[in-house]
C-alpha cells in the first residue's frame, strides 16, 4: 500500500468512531482486507493486511472479530503456507500471524470485551505456542487501567468477574494461567496510566477507591482463589494461589489509600488468614510453611487489631503442629523462631534465631535412639521431598542427616540402600558413614559402587571433604565415569583436586587431569567449569599441571560459548604459568568461530573482559600480533572481533601505545594500514585516540581513500544522549581537531580542513533533521511551543 493512503487511513482512523465519512471510507477498505482474511494463505499478503487493519480495527470491530477467527482457523487448517522465498520460511511463520491477530483482538478488548474473551479462549486451547500472549491479552483486561477507569470505571472488571463466574471450576483449574493471571491483577491497589508528550511519557497512578465495586471485585476474587485452591492437586498451583492470596493482604500503592479502601483490605485480609488457619493441620508441610512465612509477615507489618489477631491465631495452631515445628527445625529456610510478639527482636538479631534453631535442633539429636530411629529416617525422607532446585536450601538438614548416619551407620546405611528417596542427602550419609565406626567396610562398598558404577555423582561430590580418600579410588572413579559416558561426572571429579586441604602428587595429579580432559575436550563438553571457577584466586590445582595439561585446558575453554567472568577466572590461573596460552586462546576461539561457520550462539571475542584485560595489556606487542594475524575484512574497517580486544585492554587510549604499534604494523601496507585504521574506529572518536590519528597521517603520503577512512573512524559518537545529543557530541569534534588547522605538517592541515568542513555540514543537518522531527512531534501531540520549557 502506498503512503498516500497509509496517510489517509491514518488521518480517518483520528476521528471519532462515529463520523459517517470515516465509517464509509473504512468499510469500503475493509473489502480487500476480509477477502484476504478469508482467501489468503499468503504469509507476506497476510502479514500486511494485518498491519493495515491494525491502524483502523476498531472502526469494523465487530466484523474483524469473526474474519480474524476465520482467518486463525484457517491458517490451522493449513499445512504450509506461501512464503516469497524458500529461504525467509523459518522468519515467516504460523506464529508470527498468530500474533498479530491476538494483538489486533487486544486492541478491541473494550469495544467488544465478550467475544474477544470466548474467542482468546478458544485460541489459548487450540495452539499452546500463543498462550503466553493470550494471558497477557487477559491481563491487559483485568488491570486497572487509569485512562480505562476514568472514562468507563470499573465494567471491564464486573463484565470479566462475569465470564469466569460462568466457567465451571474444572474449566478454571483447565484455563489456570489465564485465571491466576486475571485475579492478580483484580488484587491491585494501584490504578496506573502513562501520558505522553512529544519527549517524555509521565507515569500516572491513583490509590484503589474504596465503595461497592471494589469490594465486589476483591472479594469475588478471593472466593475463586479459595474455591480453586480446595480443588487443585499441583503444589505449584498452590503456591501460586496462596501468593495471590498474599497479594489481596497488600497496600502496595504509590498514592495514598483511602480509609474505606484499607477496611475492605483489612476484611480480605481476616478472610485469607482465617483460611489458611484452616489448611494448616492437613496440609503438607512445604505449604504449612509458606503459610508461617506469609503470615507472620502480614502480622508484622499490619497496624490492624482484627488483623494481628487473626495472624497470631495461625502462630497458635502452628505450635501446636508437633510435626511442623520438627519441620520448621530442619528446613525452615523461610521459617520464624521465637515469639511474633517479639517480631522486632526476632528479626533485627539473626544471631539469636539461628541460636534458637540450634537449641532445638540439638535436642531432636539427643533423642535420636534405635527405637526411633526408623521413624526419624522416614521423616528425613519425607522432608527431602521438599521442592527445590538447590538442596544447599537444607543446610541443617544436611548437617542432621550427618550426624544420624554417623551415630546409627549400619542402618542408615541399610535403609539407604533399600532404594528411598535418601539418595537426595547421600552426600551427608556418605560423609556420615565413612566418619563412623564402620570406616573400613564402608570404604570397600564404595569401591564396589565405583565398580558397579553406581553413586558416581555423589561419591565424586562426598570426595571432596572426605579425608584418608586414596588415589586408586580417585583413578577408578575418573575410569568408571568416563566409562558411563557421562561428562557432567568426569567434570565434578575436578572439585576433588581444588579442595586446598588435600594434597596430591604432582605425577598423581597430571595423570588424572590428563584423562579427564582428553574425554571432555573429544565431547567438547565444560560443565566442569560451573564447579570450578570460584576457587580462590590464590591457588587452583591448575598451577601444579604440566605444559601438555595447560593446553588440554585451553583447548576446552575454546568450546565455551561466551567467555564470561568464571572463564576468565580459570584463564588467569593458568597465565601465572603461561601467558601465552592466553593469547593461543583467542587465536583458537577465532579459528573455531569459522570452522562452526559463525554460528550466531558462539562468541569468539567477547563483548566486554572481566578480570584478563591486565593480563593482555600487559604485553601490548602479542596482543598487536594476534589482532595482525587474525584480522580479515573487506569491506572497509571493522571494528568488531578481534580488534576490539585492544580497546578492551586500553581505554582509555595511552601515548605510549603509539610507538608500539608502529613499531609491530606498516602504515605504508595496506592490510596493516587498515587494522591501525579500525583500532582507531575501537575508540568512538575519543579524543584520546588523537595524537595516535596525528602520527599516522605524518607516516603516510596523502591519500584520498585513507584520509576518508581515518574520517569516518573519527566520526563514532557512540550513545549520546538528548535531541541534540549527536550534533553536541559533533561539535566537541570539531574542538577536538581545531589545533591541528595549524599544524607543522600540511597532511594534518589538509585531513584537519577537510575533516572540519564534514564535520560542519554534518552538524547543520543533524540539528535541522532534529529541528523538524521535534516540530512534527510537538503537533502530533498538540505541544505548543509556549507550553514548553
Amino acid at each position: 500500500m502506498d503512503s498516500m493512503k497509509i496517510k489517509a487511513i491514518e488521518h480517518f482512523a483520528s476521528k471519532p468512531h462515529d463520523d459517517p465519512k470515516s465509517i464509509r471510507y473504512f468499510e469500503s477498505i475493509y473489502k480487500d482486507i476480509e477477502s484476504v482474511l478469508n482467501n489468503s494463505i499468503s504469509f507476506d499478503s497476510l502479514s500486511s493486511n494485518l498491519d493495515i487493519l491494525e491502524k483502523f480495527i476498531s472502526f469494523v470491530a465487530h466484523r474483524a472479530i469473526n474474519d480474524l477467527n476465520n482467518c486463525w482457523d484457517r491458517i490451522q487448517q493449513t499445512e504450509k503456507l506461501e512464503v516469497s522465498e524458500s529461504l525467509l520460511a523459518k522468519y515467516q511463520t504460523k506464529h508470527k500471524l498468530y500474533s498479530k491477530i491476538i494483538s489486533l483482538l487486544n486492541q478491541l478488548r473494550y469495544l467488544e470485551q465478550k467475544a474477544v474473551m470466548v474467542t482468546l479462549i478458544k485460541f489459548w486451547r487450540e495452539e499452546q505456542t500463543v498462550r503466553e500472549n493470550v494471558e497477557k491479552s487477559f491481563k491487559d483486561i483485568a488491570q486497572f487501567n487509569l485512562h480505562a477507569v476514568e472514562r468507563i470505571g470499573f465494567t471491564p472488571q464486573i463484565k470479566l468477574l462475569d465470564f469466569l463466574k460462568d466457567l465451571s471450576l474444572l474449566e478454571k483449574i483447565e484455563l489456570f494461567p489465564v485465571v491466576s493471571g486475571v485475579l492478580e491483577s483484580f488484587l491491585a491497589t494501584d490504578i496506573e496510566g502513562h501520558q505522553w508528550n512529544y519527549r517524555t511519557v509521565t507515569l500516572q497512578s491513583m490509590a484503589l477507591p474504596g465503595g461497592e465495586q471494589t469490594n465486589t471485585i476483591r472479594n469475588t476474587t478471593i472466593e475463586y482463589l479459595f474455591e480453586m485452591y480446595n480443588k487443585v492437586e499441583l503444589l505449584s498451583q498452590k503456591k501460586e494461589l496462596i501468593s495471590l492470596m498474599n497479594r489481596a493482604c497488600s497496600y502496595r500503592s504509590r498514592a495514598k489509600l483511602s480509609d474505606e479502601a484499607k477496611s475492605i483490605i483489612n476484611e480480605n485480609t481476616v478472610q485469607v488468614l482465617s483460611f489458611w488457619d484452616s489448611l494448616i493441620k492437613h496440609e503438607v508441610l512445604e505449604i504449612v510453611q509458606v503459610i508461617e512465612h506469609d503470615s507472620y509477615w502480614i502480622y508484622y507489618r499490619s497496624s490492624s487489631k482484627p488483623v494481628r489477631a487473626a495472624a497470631l491465631e495461625i502462630e497458635k495452631t502452628l505450635i501446636s503442629h508437633s510435626e511442623y515445628q520438627i519441620y520448621k527445625d530442619l528446613v525452615g529456610f523461610q521459617g520464624i523462631f521465637g515469639s511474633w510478639e517479639l517480631e522486632k527482636e526476632i528479626y533485627s538479631n539473626f544471631e539469636k534465631q539461628s541460636e534458637l534453631r540450634k537449641e532445638r535442633i540439638d535436642k531432636h539429636i539427643k533423642n535420636l535412639s534405635l527405637e526411633n530411629l526408623d521413624e526419624w529416617l522416614n521423616r528425613v525422607e519425607l522432608y527431602f521431598q521438599t521442592d527445590s532446585k538447590d538442596l544447599a536450601t537444607f543446610p541443617e538438614l544436611f548437617k542432621f542427616m550427618e550426624v544420624v548416619s554417623s551415630t546409627f551407620p549400619q542402618q542408615t546405611l541399610s535403609k539407604f540402600e533399600q532404594g528411598s528417596s535418601l539418595t537426595k542427602p547421600a552426600v551427608a550419609i556418605f560423609r556420615g558413614i565413612w566418619n563412623s565406626s564402620i570406616h573400613k567396610e564402608f570404604k570397600q562398598k564404595i569401591n564396589d559402587w565405583i565398580t558397579s558404577k553406581s553413586y558416581l555423582w555423589e561419591i565424586s561430590t562426598a570426595f571432596i571433604t572426605l579425608r584418608n580418600v586414596g588415589d586408586e579410588q580417585i583413578t577408578k572413579l575418573i575410569e568408571s565415569a568416563i566409562t558411563v559416558d557421562d561428562p557432567i561426572i568426569v567434570g565434578s571429579i575436578l572439585r576433588i583436586f581444588e579442595n586446598s586441604e588435600k594434597q596430591f602428587e604432582s605425577e598423581f595429579l597430571n595423570k588424572c587431569v590428563k584423562k579427564i580432559f582428553t574425554f571432555l575436550n573429544d565431547k567438547t563438553a565444560t560443565s566442569w567449569i560451573n564447579y570450578v571457577w570460584f576457587s580462590r584466586k590464590e591457588e587452583s590445582f591448575i598451577e601444579a599441571l604440566s605444559q601438555e595439561n595447560l593446553s588440554l585446558i585451553v583447548d576446552n575453554l575454546v568450546f565455551v560459548n561466551d567467555v564470561d567472568h568464571r572463564v576468565e577466572g580459570i584463564l588467569e590461573h593458568v597465565a601465572s604459568l603461561d601467558i601465552d596460552a592466553i593469547f593461543n586462546f583467542f587465536e583458537k576461539r577465532i579459528e573455531y568461530a569459522k570452522a562452526k561457520g559463525y554460528d550466531s550462539k558462539y562468541e569468539d571475542i567477547p563483548f566486554s573482559l572481566y578480570s584478563i584485560s591486565n593480563i593482555l595489556s600487559s604485553s601490548p606487542e602479542k596482543l598487536i600480533s594476534l589482532i595482525k594475524r587474525n584480522y580479515r575484512y573487506d569491506y572497509g574497517v571493522y571494528r568488531y572481533g578481534v580488534v576490539s580486544l585492544f580497546e578492551k585492554c586500553f581505554t582509555p587510549y595511552e601515548s605510549y601505545l603509539t610507538d608500539i604499534i608502529f613499531k609491530e604494523l606498516d602504515p605504508k601496507d595496506k592490510s596493516e594500514l587498515q587494522v591501525i585504521i579500525a583500532i582507531i574506529s575501537c575508540y568512538e572518536g575519543h579524543s584520546s585516540i588523537l595524537p595516535l590519528v596525528e602520527t599516522l597521517l605524518t607516516e603516510l603520503d596523502y591519500n584520498e581513500e585513507s584520509n576518508r577512512m581515518i574520517s569516518h573512524a573519527l566520526f563514532q559518537t557512540g550513545v549520546t544522549s538528548g535531541e541534540y545529543g549527536h550534533a553536541n557530541a559533533l561539535k566537541q569534534k570539531l574542538e577536538d581537531i581545531k589545533p591541528w588547522l595549524s599544524n607543522e605538517n600540511d597532511n594534518v592541515v589538509k585531513f584537519a580542513t577537510l575533516y572540519s568542513e564534514s564535520l560542519k555540514k554534518y552538524i547543520e543537518q543533524e540539528i535541522k533533521r532534529v529541528d523538524e522531527r521535534v516540530a512534527l512531534e510537538k503537533h502530533k501531540y498538540g505541544v505548543d511551543d509556549d507550553s514548553v520549557e
